[in-house]
């Protein structure tokens, strides 16, 4: 009788082996040490490390030491020998789900034994249910909500840190679960239909099948969250498979390279089969045309699948009955037309491309709420949690303060970008200390404040000394530019959403024979990279970015990795080198100015949008402008920083076609707007009135009574509601600090604060207690609304009362009013809803 878990079936190990083998003609520099490698191995570590190289993107072959990947291996190996939790896994779910070292686009560290030896105690004895539940609970102990920027932080990061957003907090979970051996996966919807954001959770492969929780967000019940209703609207939801083993298993909604993400949407929501027949103009099947299926969010149409139609001109697609955009792409030309999924679950286009006349209107429908399946706690249940989640909280902050060495920052205190850093840096105080502390030639105390305040706070919880030391380089060249072309352009070690690398003296002694030619004409290391570093799209994942070293090594890297390449190699050599503002396209300061890669962005004609409203439409909000790329599709352009200086905003643009969206989101989620096709040409003016659906407070609106009740104030004395909301506009919020999706509400709150668009109102929150105000989150909102007053209420005498009046559900806090006086409700929401509080800036000051 075998010692492991699972045996695995000769097609299995003979598929691996070969898809090995042919994976390792794209090793290029790398492949010597990877082969060697895993060939002095044993089984089944070694076809395990098989797998992993088999089946990652090339950029993981190259960013990662064939040591960081043994270790996945290695506890892969480990567990198919001692974990409890494989009994009844099938081999494709633990190479899916229990080995892959890649969850979505996170860095990449040994993690795996760490997790297993930090949680394995906790769930001895356990089934996989009953284990996922408590290492949930572990996590939140762990890290919690917060939202951060775009680049995924890896678990380890998260774990040091204390917080993520909810697309690292689901990646921490998973890693975890995976450590142990329990079959995990990250599900994404890529964009909400009924709202301007997006979300994860993660779904756990118990003994009677997948179930999902939030993450970081512990409940003693799978399938329960805040979330479920939100994802019941959901067009499309996917996890991502890296080493797909169940092919024409599962439905595909997109093949990213290496990547399939598989469509999990029927789990969630209603969801039906669509098709859609493309033909050219003579009625004959198109095959092998592409087609974005697309939803309006942020001002944007956003793909959330990807198909291409088959030999018979079809593709097909199990989606939510809501509207989608179908944008079909063929030989660099494209059309688009919209359908209605709840109406018809059949689509036809005759392609060949128009472009329409002037402004089109269009009215996007977002899936109603329907629960696919949701269990719900008692309230024992409940109690019992929130007691859990109160200690953990403790744990975790304890944990974090235990970091910082108050004595030590102390000698930092006069520069504020060091004291920011060594306060952020959590969990990586310790690295951030050793970089202080060590003497480098010519680089004293000013120096290493200023490179410190060009990191993110996710750098300051994973920079490593390594990389900040490899920067210091830099200053060699600072006094040879202005000070903001040097501290952005050349001093950053980050250039976009890449790990952060020591890639500086690496890339001048690789580069050495050429850097005279490098500072006299970097033009010329363009035409070399674009020679020298291949592009196998199909070996690849796009959101994953190569490091610089990863891309010299392999001799491959996606086009946007390649510029990283180019602008880190122009900085090891003291050349000012970024990504533009605009349009993301690479660029090089020479002779006082920043000049193109791509000199058909040197030109350019001028875009004038008009709009005579008194509240001017925001950017990704209510509207966007995006640039058409060679295969038809459209990128958006980040013009953030472009604003309306009276009733006019002026943009500087390359020639070529264009496309503004506009959009407006009704109370229901549905959203309004207009799109305009046009084009910019050299030296040219085009002008156009920005004809955004903007809706009324009324269309906003649903007025409906509100109950007489009554809370208490801060010091315990009764109050009643018309003493609180008083006799004109204001806002009532029902909270649970430190619960989603409450403190994404408090998060808003923050950030409209940030932009001063938060009109003067009363601002009431409602608490169940005052353990609430402990809440870290909740504490900066205090600080940011000094005005806001804080109550305490029995939600469950004072709830029911308004769902009656307001027909709005209190399954879901928070529970959100606009009031009118004390009798009258004018906007009610509950639950997920992000945006929400744009809403309630809107409805107060109009």
């Amino acid at each position: 009788m075998s010692k492991y878990k699972i045996t695995f079936s000769e097609e299995i190990k003979n598929r691996i082996r070969s898809d090995y083998d042919a994976a390792t003609a794209f090793f290029a520099e790398r492949k010597e040490k990877i082969t060697a490698g895993v060939e002095s191995l044993e089984e089944p570590e070694k076809l395990l490390a098989q797998y992993l190289y088999a089946y990652m993107p090339l950029s993981d072959v190259g960013a990662y030491s064939f040591e960081v990947i043994r270790s996945y291996a290695g506890h892969g190996a480990f567990l198919l020998e001692h974990s409890p939790f494989l009994e009844g896994v099938s081999e494709a779910y633990f190479f899916q789900y229990v080995l892959s070292h890649r969850i979505n686009s996170e860095d990449i560290t040994e993690c795996r034994r760490f997790f297993y030896d930090k949680t394995i105690d906790r769930v001895k004895g356990m089934n996989r249910k009953e284990a996922a539940l408590e290492l949930n609970n572990w996590c939140y102990e762990q890290a919690t909500y917060r939202s951060t920027s775009l680049r995924t932080a890896s678990p380890m990061t998260v774990y040091r840190g204390g917080f993520g957003r909810c697309g690292e907090e689901s990646t921490f979970l998973t890693s975890v679960l995976r450590s142990v051996g329990i079959p995990a996966r990250q599900v994404y919807v890529p964009r909400w239909s009924h709202s301007d954001d997006n979300h994860a959770w993660v779904e756990i492969f118990c003994e009677d099948g997948w179930f999902y929780t939030g993450a970081c967000e512990p409940q003693p019940v799978m399938n329960n969250g805040w979330f479920p209703y939100a994802a019941s609207r959901a067009m499309i939801a996917h996890t991502r498979v890296f080493g797909n083993l169940e092919e024409g298993v599962e439905e595909i909604t997109e093949q990213d390279g290496c990547c399939a993400l598989v469509n999990q949407g029927k789990r969630y929501a209603h969801t039906v089969p669509f098709t859609l027949k493309v033909k050219d103009k003579d009625g004959r099947p198109l095959a092998g045309a592409t087609v974005r299926f697309e939803i309006i969010n942020s001002a944007e149409f956003f793909p959330v699948a990807v198909l291409d139609t088959d030999a018979e001109g079809v593709c097909r697609l199990s989606m939510g009955q809501g509207s989608i955009h179908l944008h079909v792409l063929y030989e660099g030309k494209s059309m688009s037309v919209f359908a209605n999924v709840r109406e018809s679950q059949e689509a036809e286009i005759v392609f060949g491309e128009t472009t329409p006349e002037g402004w089109t209107s269009y009215h996007l429908v977002a899936p109603e709420s329907a629960v696919v399946s949701s269990v719900d706690m008692t309230p024992e249940q409940a109690a019992y949690q929130d007691k859990r989640n109160e200690e953990g909280a403790r744990i975790r902050q304890a944990r974090l303060d235990s970091y910082y060495d108050e004595a030590f920052a102390e000698q930092w205190k006069g520069y504020k970008n060091t004291a920011k850093v060594l306060e952020q840096s959590k969990g990586n105080f310790a690295e951030i200390r050793s970089f202080l502390e060590k003497d480098y030639p010519n680089i004293g105390k000013a120096e290493k404040d200023m490179l410190l305040g060009v990191i993110s706070q996710k750098d300051c919880r994973d920079i490593t000394e390594e990389v900040l030391a490899d920067a210091l380089s830099a200053f060699d060249f600072r006094d040879e530019y202005p000070e903001e072309v040097f501290t952005w352009n050349l001093l950053a070690q980050r250039i976009h959403h890449e790990t952060a690398t020591p890639y500086r003296a690496y890339l001048r002694e690789r580069f050495a024979g050429r850097a005279e030619e490098i500072r006299e004409d970097p033009m010329a290391l363009w035409n070399c990279l674009e020679k020298e570093i291949g592009f196998y799209p199909e070996k690849e994942y796009h959101t994953i970015y190569s490091v610089p070293k990863s891309a010299c090594e392999m001799k491959a890297a996606t086009p946007v990795s390649r510029a990283i390449l180019f602008i880190a190699v122009l900085r090891s050599f003291g050349i000012p080198a970024r990504f533009d503002r605009v349009y993301m396209e690479p660029q090089y300061y020479m002779d006082g100015s920043f000049r193109y890669v791509h000199r058909e962005f040197e030109k350019s004609g001028t875009l004038v949008l008009t709009n005579h409203e008194e509240k001017k439409p925001d950017y990704y909000s209510q509207f966007t402008v995006g640039r058409r790329q060679e295969d038809g599709s459209y990128c958006t352009l980040h013009l953030w920083e472009h604003k309306f200086q009276g009733d006019a905003m002026t943009v500087k643009l390359a020639p070529g076609e264009y496309r503004i969206v506009t959009s407006d989101r009704t109370s229901t989620g549905d959203v309004l707007g207009r799109s305009l096709i046009f084009r910019i040409r050299e030296g040219e003016e085009a002008t156009f009135e920005l004809e955004c659906i903007q809706l009324k407070k009324e269309d906003l609106m649903h007025r409906t009574g509100l109950p007489a009740f009554t809370v208490k104030d801060r010091e315990g004395k009764s109050v009643d509601s018309s003493a609180v909301c008083g006799e004109e506009t204001g806002i009532l919020i029902f909270g649970e600090p430190g619960k989603e999706p409450t403190e994404h509400v408090f998060n808003e709150l923050l950030e409209i604060k940030k932009m001063n668009g938060f009109p003067k109102c009363r601002l009431n929150l409602i608490l169940q207690n005052s353990q609430g105000l402990a809440d870290p989150t909740l504490k900066k909102v205090t600080a940011d609304y000094p005005d806001m007053k804080i109550w305490y209420g029995d939600f469950e005498a004072v709830l029911p009362e308004l769902e009656k009046l307001t027909q709005v559900s209190i399954k879901n806090l928070p529970y959100i009013c606009v009031t009118q006086g004390s009798r009258e409700s004018l906007w009610c929401v509950s639950g997920y809803n992000v945006g929400c509080v744009d809403v309630l800036v809107r409805l107060v000051k109009e």
